[in-house]
């Protein structure tokens, strides 16, 4: 198969993000919004939900509502936009420490028109704290045989690869994945070919393919990896280039999307 007359483009868009976490020691719940697009974000509104839940009898109360102002963000800036301890008098008194273990809980939530996080998080009556426990994680991907195409900088306008499928009579479909180490919009024309070298399809492609390129590399299961670099660095903001010299596992690149994927050339 070749790819003829590949254009990359710039692709300019915005992907704010929320990542909450809790901290079984101090009792602090933290959220953290990023802007993981390319663009710069407007401000933004963020409403805030506290609710105390009861297993026993299915009841629910409303410790609090708010509404917070999330700021404009750059490509790759991260603010602390909302944090609360838990084991502050406001909250513990919805708690009632004679009902036993994990049948009390309390949830936390915080969301626009497009963003949204959440945090449950069970009460342990017997000794008076709250408790969150994260389990396992899954094993590695299986490795796919699908082909994959590099584009990295500097671009060429013709690719060929190798898909090794036997074609049925009627319609077939070809999958390959394209990397890229930038968010891009791509075009080309497409041609496949036999091992004879012979051309046996030609397709133009009309509308530009947008891939996204995420300034950082999100693979925790518990969608908390901003929150505990935050954490960590003890950050009330951040941006790209910090986020580079504190912890560079965290930011994208085109070999760590492989990695994840199990992806061979």
């Amino acid at each position: 198969m070749i790819l003829r007359d590949v254009t990359v483009e710039p692709y300019q868009y915005v992907d704010l993000v929320i990542q909450n976490g809790f901290d079984n020691d101090t009792q602090i719940v933290n959220f953290y919004r990023f802007n993981n697009g390319t663009q710069k974000s407007d401000t933004q509104k963020y409403e805030v939900n506290i609710k105390y839940h009861n297993s026993i009898n299915n009841n629910t109360s409303i410790i609090e509502n708010r509404l917070i102002d999330g700021k404009s963000l750059m490509s790759g800036d991260i603010e602390s936009m909302f944090k609360i301890d838990l084991s502050n008098s406001k909250i513990k008194k919805y708690f009632d420490d004679t009902i036993p273990d994990y049948k009390q809980d309390i949830e936390i939530s915080i969301h626009s028109n497009h963003e949204e996080s959440n945090i449950v998080i069970p009460y342990l009556s017997s000794i008076g704290k709250f408790n969150r426990n994260l389990g396992g994680i899954g094993g590695p991907l299986d490795e796919p045989i699908i082909p994959v195409l590099e584009l990295i900088k500097p671009y060429k306008q013709d690719y060929s690869f190798t898909i090794d499928q036997n074609l049925m009579e009627g319609k077939n479909y070809f999958k390959f994945n394209i990397l890229v180490d930038k968010a891009s919009l791509i075009t080309y024309n497409i041609t496949l070919r036999n091992d004879k070298g012979e051309t046996i399809v030609s397709a133009r492609q009309k509308e530009p393919i947008q891939i996204r390129f995420p300034q950082y590399k999100l693979s925790s299961p518990y969608k908390d990896d901003i929150y505990y670099y935050m954490t960590t660095n003890k950050l009330n903001e951040s941006n790209i280039k910090e986020v580079e010299f504190r912890q560079p596992s965290l930011v994208n690149s085109i070999d760590k999307t492989k990695k994840e994927y199990n992806l061979q050339k």
